[in-house]
């Protein structure tokens, strides 16, 4: 079943997912890291930066763009002990966004969904949701 439309796996997001405030002055810390970004590819940007910076994690859930949900990526880090948001893709593209709910991916699975055929740039939450299903059963 496709996940957009799979009742259990928006359950997935609801009981794992948590809403993140965004980073103080992001452009100032981590401006820099927003070069290489590609417009569109919030995944993939998101997703290249957990791998170069380790003290970046990958996230992936629903932002409020123009008051509407989309599915987004992005980046938590640590600011005073708290986890903060840091949306590289926004910051280069300049794209106001206010909420922010998502899953952390843990980079072992990152890597693990790294080495699977299908192309790894795509939806990691979905390729989580199935190996939770999966480690339930084992």
């Amino acid at each position: 079943m496709c996940e957009v439309i799979n009742p259990a796996f928006f359950q997935f997001i609801k009981e794992q997912g948590k809403f993140y405030q965004i980073l103080s002055n992001p452009n100032k810390r981590f401006g820099r890291f927003a070069e290489n970004c590609l417009h569109g590819s919030c995944f993939k940007n998101s997703l290249d930066a957990t791998i170069k910076y380790s003290d970046l994690e990958y996230c992936q859930g629903f932002s409020l763009i123009n008051n509407l949900p989309v599915r987004h990526a992005f980046n938590i880090v640590k600011e005073n002990e708290e986890d903060r948001v840091l949306d590289l893709t926004a910051i280069k593209f300049n794209i106001s966004i206010k909420d922010y709910f998502g899953i952390t991916i843990p980079k072992d699975l990152l890597r693990k969904f790294d080495k699977e055929p299908e192309e790894f740039f795509g939806d990691c939450l979905a390729k989580y949701h199935k190996y939770s299903l999966e480690k339930k059963f084992f």
